[in-house]
Order: C-alpha cells, then structure tokens, then sequence
C-alpha cells in the first residue's frame, strides 16, 4: 500500500475514494493516444499475427498426427520378434499334427484318436 500512496503522491497513478474503499487507477492522461494510421498498423500486425498462428497450430496438428501413426506402425524388431514366435509356435503344431498322424497310423481307436486331436486344439 505504501507502494500506491508513493506513486499517488508522484501522480503517476490515480486514486478514488468510495467510502472506505480506495481504487487506484493509472493516469491516462499520460499515455499516448495512437493516431488512425497507428491503429490500422496494429490490426495489420494483428491479422499477420494470427495468420502465423493458424498455420502453425495446423502445422502442430499434422506433425502430432504423424508422430501417433507411427507409434502405432510396429518396429522391425517388434515385427522380428512377432514371426520368431509365430514360426516357433507353428513348428510345435507341426510335430504335434506328426505325433497325432503317427498315433493315427499305429492304428490307434478313434476314441484315442479324437482325444489326440483335443489336445492338439487346447
């Protein structure tokens, strides 16, 4: 408050009094009124502005959609990994349908038969 009373003193700022409350306000008197020309500067400075402001957010927009494309394309390592696996559980379908055909061919039941292939499919 000091600070105010400082400045009022000063007239650099301006102070009204309602009732107990007390409103400090700037001088405008001191600023300087900007002519037509000096206006219509600032509204073109303004509208380059924001112009500048659309494109990069439309910028912003497009790099942000490209980065979460490629979050979502799987790596070469991933992909690598994905077919190990998958040759990996075919080999061990593949010598399960062996053991099955072999079991089929000893002449087995076809009860046992049926329950080989249960097992194969679980």
């Amino acid at each position: 408050m000091k600070a105010l009373a400082a400045l009022t003193e000063e007239a650099k700022i301006q102070v009204k009094l309602f009732g107990k409350v007390k409103i400090y306000l700037a001088d405008q008197s001191k600023f300087e009124v900007p002519d037509e020309q000096a206006l219509e500067k600032l509204d073109a400075e303004i509208q380059a502005l924001s112009a500048e402001v659309k494109t990069a957010l439309a910028e912003k927009a497009e790099v942000v959609e490209n980065r979460t494309r490629l979050e979502a394309t799987p790596t070469d390592s991933s992909l690598k990994a994905s077919v190990l696996e998958m040759e990996k559980t075919t080999a061990a379908l593949k010598q399960q349908l062996a053991e099955c055909k072999k079991a089929d061919a000893g002449g087995g039941s076809r009860k046992g038969n049926t329950t080989s292939l249960h097992a194969l499919v679980l």
